[in-house]
């Protein structure tokens, strides 16, 4: 019914609003230095029409250069953790 397919769709945009926290639950004690997380489903649209999907991962770091040489060991957590190989991940530098 239409109802329930629109309960569905409301709880896949609250399970996507959690994501962040959720994976910042689970990278804060292997990456300590991560102050934040964000994490959402984003199209990306091309040229030619078409549209591409990842997720946008945003990670807030007190050491960026420290993190960006961790970047294929979070690159590959978060691949297992997704279950997903369609992936943008960007550093940037916690304000103090």
């Amino acid at each position: 019914s239409e109802l329930s397919h629109n309960i569905q769709q409301q709880d896949s945009v609250i399970k996507a609003q959690k994501l962040g926290g959720q994976l910042y639950k689970e990278i804060k004690p292997l990456f300590p230095e991560i102050d934040y997380c964000s994490a959402s489903k984003q199209s990306f649209f091309v040229n030619s029409g078409a549209t591409r999907n990842y997720t946008v991962v945003v990670l807030g770091s007190k050491q960026p250069v420290r993190t960006n040489r961790d970047l294929a060991r979070i690159t590959q957590w978060l691949k297992v953790r997704m279950k997903s190989d369609s992936l943008k991940i960007y550093i940037e530098k916690t304000a103090i």
